[in-house]
């Protein structure tokens, strides 16, 4: 027999895994800095692998349980975000075992390879414009989603232009500090999260950039006039 209190139960036995999901990115995001920044060898990458496969799983998978909740916003990104970092994996395990590089004469062998940065790039464009996108509509959301999004935004915009023009090095060290610049964020995110669970709501999100809509004002007849609801997902 179903009850009412079953739907709030479900929502108590899923919990909130916004905080861990940011969490991990602000992991995967200071090494991929470190690596860009010069502070890593590239073939950093081909060792960073298992951490992107297994990090887009637990995206993908957190992403569904936040719209299952209803929390749409915070579940699309995760949904769009996971699935980045499992291509990522895919891509570098195959640039380790030249499996992008077709059998044949060392020109055309590098020819190819030269080509792989300007798919890469694209690649790379094809999700920074979505990502910038986010970037835009977050001022609707607390200030922190927005100052997480936009250092990553341009860092992603300065490494899909290296890779199209064959990586100019100050364009990936730039990149590398931004990255490891929004960790930080990642990360504050998180400790604002963990106090907040024990009773200490002391690190604040930040109010959004763009206030929200006025209350619901009343008519006479007793309608309302205007109807004001906040975006779904937003945490704070």
């Amino acid at each position: 027999m179903t009850t009412q209190e079953e739907p709030l139960l479900r929502q108590e036995v899923l919990g909130d895994p916004t905080a861990a999901c940011v969490t991990l990115v602000g992991l995967l995001i200071f090494f991929l800095g470190l690596m860009f920044a010069g502070y890593l060898p590239a073939s950093a990458l081909y060792l960073y692998t298992p951490a992107l496969f297994f990090a887009g799983i637990v995206e993908v998978v957190s992403g569904g349980l936040l719209v299952r909740k209803g929390e749409h916003i915070t579940g699309m990104v995760f949904l769009v975000f996971g699935p980045l970092l499992l291509s990522i994996a895919v891509i570098a395990l195959g640039l380790a075992h030249g499996w992008w590089i077709p059998a044949g004469p060392p020109a055309a062998a590098t020819a190819a390879t030269g080509s792989l940065d300007k798919v890469f790039g694209g690649y790379l464009i094809s999700f920074t414009i979505v990502l910038s996108l986010w970037t835009f509509l977050s001022v609707v959301l607390p200030l922190i989603f927005t100052v997480i999004l936009a250092p990553l935004s341009t860092a992603l915009w300065l490494l899909a232009i290296a890779d199209w023009n064959n990586s100019p090095a100050g364009l990936d060290k730039t990149a590398g500090w931004l990255l490891m610049i929004t960790s930080v964020f990642c990360f504050y995110f998180m400790a604002s999260a963990w106090l907040k669970w024990t009773g200490r709501d002391i690190l604040p999100h930040g109010p959004s950039l763009l206030p929200p809509p006025r209350p619901a004002h009343t008519a006479g007849d007793g309608r309302a006039t205007q109807t004001a609801s906040g975006p779904s997902g937003v945490i704070t």
